[in-house]
């Protein structure tokens, strides 16, 4: 018996996972080859003939909008009369490579 060659039937990558940031999608990709009694069968990945296409990808990688993350108010610099106080505020946002970044 004379097996047909196998092949790789790959599927469409499905959604990304986040649409902004670093965020993955995924496909199925499965090896078939026709059997001896002509039908298309699925076989193990190992028995086809060429090195397997990925299964998954990075996608959305765009930055995200940015926000104001703002800290509580310090203490005060005088118990009585006319002090200061004051807080941090900075503009965040997810980079294209999916790390925390402040703008």
């Amino acid at each position: 018996e004379i097996h047909c060659p196998s092949n790789w039937n790959v599927g469409s990558w499905g959604s990304c996972t986040k649409s902004c940031g670093r965020g993955s999608q995924q496909r199925t990709v499965i090896c078939e080859r026709i059997n001896a009694q002509g039908l298309l069968t699925n076989i193990v990945d190992e028995l086809c003939a060429t090195p397997k296409p990925s299964t998954t990808q990075n996608c959305g990688e765009t930055p995200c909008q940015g926000y104001w993350k703002i800290d509580d108010w310090g203490d005060c610099t005088k118990s009585c009369g006319s002090g200061k106080q004051t807080r941090r505020i900075e503009c965040e946002r997810i980079a294209a490579t999916g790390l925390l970044e402040i703008v």
